[in-house]
């Protein structure tokens, strides 16, 4: 127990030397999106093609929220992105397979 306790506030200290910022992003307006707002955050965060995240990117996003439209369309292209993902991982995996078993 006394070995827990020590672990515990050692990464308390350790996570509060980290300099966390409040930052302006679209946000849910019901409790159930938070997936798609993530999902479309991060497309839109790799479709920079930056190295790193651009200190200014946050202070500059204009929306307040996703229209439901643009959730439809984050809803869609994660569809393509895993039918895509999937049918690929077949293919490998049945090559693998042959490979393997024949």
């Amino acid at each position: 127990m006394c070995i827990n306790c020590a672990l515990h506030s050692k990464s308390k200290s350790k996570s509060s030397i980290i300099p966390w910022m409040k930052i302006k992003c679209p946000m849910q307006t019901n409790g159930i999106d938070c997936g798609y707002f993530v999902m479309q955050f991060m497309k839109e965060i790799i479709l920079a093609n930056q190295d790193m995240i651009p200190e200014n990117y946050f202070g500059d996003y204009k929306c307040k929220t996703y229209s439901k439209d643009k959730l439809v369309q984050v809803e869609e292209d994660w569809a393509t992105f895993m039918v895509q993902y999937l049918s690929e991982f077949d293919f490998l995996f049945q090559q693998f397979s042959f490979a393997f078993f024949n």
